[in-house]
Order: structure tokens, then sequence, then C-alpha cells
């Protein structure tokens, strides 16, 4: 009823859906079972416009379809529905840490961008018994051929013609803890991770990042 978000930390069977793009659209399907299976267009069904809450921000958004709501609903045993954000509902970032005025997100956390670097994650699991994929930690951009955890003070890198600018060291919650593959909740990383990446009763792993510029950026290219 509250229109309110749903993410892994109270929901960790969300962690089974997978998406992949296709020409119909984004195909969702179950992890453990691809037959599963639906279709979100790339357009809105319906013109529904409805308000949303993420976190302490409050939005618009359009429902997507009937379909979508109940293949949800299904997939993850709860009543939920499925909504886009279109392109006139703005979502300010955090004005301590924005850029410009007009610096947006969409429906992620804070941030429209996350880096992590392939040797914070190599440093991460030399200390801990079981190593963990960098899946855990959800980045957008992952970089390697830097020291570990050089990523914090990426404070303006480039790729291609966009600029891109870190603004806030990534806290971690207890997402970081649900496995990716089977939705089963532990206590790594956290735990490891408070040893030594630990400041003002939070513990931190990657860059948010805010960016300028429009384009396509590609696996392998150059930071």
């Amino acid at each position: 009823n509250e229109n309110r978000f749903l993410t892994q930390r109270e929901y960790p069977q969300m962690a089974l859906l997978q998406t992949s793009v296709t020409d119909a659209g984004i195909l969702v399907y179950k992890k453990n079972n691809a037959d599963y299976n639906f279709i979100i267009p790339f357009a809105p069904q319906k013109n529904e416009r409805v308000v949303v809450n993420i976190w302490d921000d409050i939005c618009q958004a359009v429902t997507v379809s009937n379909e979508a709501d109940e293949w949800f609903s299904n997939a993850l045993g709860m009543a939920c529905r499925l909504v886009y954000m279109p392109d006139d509902s703005l979502r300010k970032v955090d004005v301590r840490y924005a850029l410009e005025e007009e610096d947006v997100t969409s429906f992620s956390d804070a941030y429209p961008v996350l880096i992590i670097s392939k040797e914070s994650l190599q440093d991460l699991n030399s200390r801990m018994q079981e190593p963990l994929p960098m899946n855990r930690f959800r980045p957008n951009i992952v970089v390697e051929g830097c020291e570990p955890y050089e990523e914090d003070t990426f404070y303006c890198f480039q790729i291609r013609d966009i600029n891109f600018y870190g603004v806030k060291l990534c806290g971690r919650c207890v997402l970081t803890t649900v496995n990716q593959d089977t939705a089963e909740k532990a206590k790594e990383p956290l735990k490891t991770l408070y040893t030594y990446r630990a400041r003002n009763n939070n513990v931190y792993f990657g860059q948010n990042v805010l960016y300028h510029g429009t384009g396509i950026i590609q696996v392998g290219e150059e930071v």
C-alpha cells in the first residue's frame, strides 16, 4: 500500500531473479528455473502514475503492466508491483555530495554508478576463508591494474568522452551478505570488512560515482 521499494535486505529471494536484454525487452527469469520467465517491455504498457518511496525520497513512477505485477508477485511470493521511472521524474542525489544541482539518480540506492577494482576484491578475499565473487557488491564499473582500494581516490576519471567523478565511498550493508546464487545469508563479508575498513560505525567498499556526458562504454576500455 505504501508503494515502498523492495530490496534484498528484507527479501533475499530477490537475488534469485536474473535479467538479460533481448530485442523484445528485458528478460527476467529465476536462476534455478530459467523456464519461469517474463519479458518486461522497454516501454510501460500503462499510463497510471503512482508516487513511490525510496529511502527518504518520494518520486513519480509509472506502473508497467498488470501481467508484470502478477509475475513478480508469484515469483517472489508476496504482493508487489513493477514500476518504471519516466524521464520527467528527477530524483536528486544527496545534495551534500552533488557536483551540480541537477545531478540525479534513478531507483538505485543513492548514486547512479559504483566502481570497484578487482585488486580490492582480491585483497578482501585474501583475508577470508571463503572467497566471494564481485557480484556480492554489485558495481557498475569494475577496473583492474591499480592498487587495492585505489578507487577510493578516483576523484575524476574519464572513459571515452564521459567524465566520471568519485564523490563518496560506498557504505556497505547486509545486502552484501546475501549469496547471489542461492539467496542464503551469512556473516561475510561484513565481518571481515569491519576489521580493517570501518569508519564512523560503517564499513566502506567501493566508490559512489557521478558522471557528466552520455555515450556507450564497453568492457576492456581504458580508464
